[in-house]
């Protein structure tokens, strides 16, 4: 029975938390791209990996339509993960605009909620709370979520 109650208490937690991060990402909820300097980028890596779950390859070192058609070896330098996301949202069906900022959002979410374990771990349910929404509405975070 305690451990239903843990349970219970980490949920309510984290359901607190996620009521404090929502506005921080309502601006990604929508159609629009955020002002980043590098999202037709980010958009570009998310549709090459689209096209090549199309084409049945699951994961590849080589994007073969970037320069000009020749193929480029981004996926040596860049990791994928992040156009993988955005891939599986527009799979879903949404837009590319709304699986890039659905992308951003996950991952500042998923940071909020990470970072909340270690400030439980180090100073309980409140002060993970404290560090995850201190954490959340960081200049420099927000600044890297919205125009980086």
């Amino acid at each position: 029975m305690p451990h239903r109650n843990i349970r219970l208490s980490t949920l309510r937690w984290l359901f607190l938390l996620l009521l404090f991060i929502l506005p921080a990402i309502f601006p990604l909820l929508s159609r629009n791209f955020t002002d980043g300097y590098d999202n037709a980028f980010h958009l570009w890596r998310a549709v090459e990996i689209r096209a090549l779950l199309n084409e049945g390859v699951v994961y590849s070192r080589w994007a073969p339509h970037m320069a000009q058609g020749y193929g480029y070896p981004l996926y040596l330098f860049q990791s994928p993960l992040s156009a993988y996301i955005a891939a599986f949202f527009n799979l879903l069906g949404l837009s590319w605009g709304m699986a890039i900022n659905a992308t951003y959002a996950t991952a500042y979410i998923l940071s909020a909620i990470t970072i909340w374990l270690l400030g439980r771990d180090l100073w309980g349910d409140l002060g993970g709370l404290l560090t995850a929404v201190a954490f959340t509405y960081a200049p420099f975070h927000t600044y890297v979520a919205f125009y980086r």
